[in-house]
């Protein structure tokens, strides 16, 4: 399923109506049309977050980043189980997409599950890891700034949030995520979807995370 199929559920389920106003005027430039549907989704997500009584957030600590997709298998996160760590994962494999994009990619294929890794997934990430920004995904790192140029602290360590209207969409088997990026005034969304017959998560979309990040500090012209 696409982000706008992904946004369109959303929409659909008053997540955001906004969102569903963005996508059926989007015409062009696929990264701008997903950029203005999560900005419009990360507001929801922050109203929803300062709503929560129990607000749900996990914090996961890596001593060592994997770097090959049997690195990461053999990491305690990926018996894909529990949907807080299959987005961790994600942001891990976009981070080696960035320097290493053949072993990223299987890393991605893997979190994917069912869904295929398309040509234009390829393209999408490509796009946005150009002109010297491979720094996006390593913003969601605690520590990562535009003003360190993205150095994350060590050990490495990845939040996730849940929000209120995080799983409007549960019974129909999907779950919508927030991380914190440091190069972002807001949380930006990652959907999950569960294979039903196993009890994993996998990634349904993860290009909300790659858009709308500040540049680095030594990308910066205006710095």
């Amino acid at each position: 399923m696409s982000i706008i199929d992904v946004l369109k559920r959303a929409a659909k389920n008053g997540v955001s109506n906004a969102i569903s106003s963005s996508v059926s005027n989007a015409k062009g430039n696929v990264a701008s049309s997903i950029n203005h549907a999560v900005n419009d989704l990360t507001d929801k997500a922050k109203d929803g977050i300062k709503k929560a009584v129990n607000n749900k957030t996990k914090k996961f600590k890596f001593e060592k980043l994997p770097e090959t997709l049997e690195e990461l298998k053999a990491l305690p996160e990926a018996k894909l189980t529990d949907y807080y760590a299959t987005a961790a994962l994600a942001v891990i494999a976009l981070d080696v997409c960035s320097t290493n994009f053949e072993e990223g990619e299987k890393m991605l294929d893997f979190l994917n599950g069912p869904n295929t890794f398309s040509e234009s997934d390829r393209q999408f990430i490509k796009g946005q890891f150009s002109e010297g920004r491979n720094y996006i995904a390593r913003s969601y790192f605690e520590g990562a700034t535009p003003e360190n140029n993205y150095t994350p602290s060590t050990p490495y360590k990845i939040e996730v949030t849940e929000s209120t209207y995080s799983k409007e969409n549960y019974d129909d088997g999907y779950i919508t995520l927030y991380l914190e990026s440091g190069g972002a005034d807001g949380l930006r969304p990652i959907f999950l979807r569960t294979k039903k017959s196993t009890g994993e998560w996998f990634v349904n979309d993860y290009r909300g995370v790659l858009v709308s990040i500040r540049k680095s500090k030594d990308q910066d012209e205006w710095a």
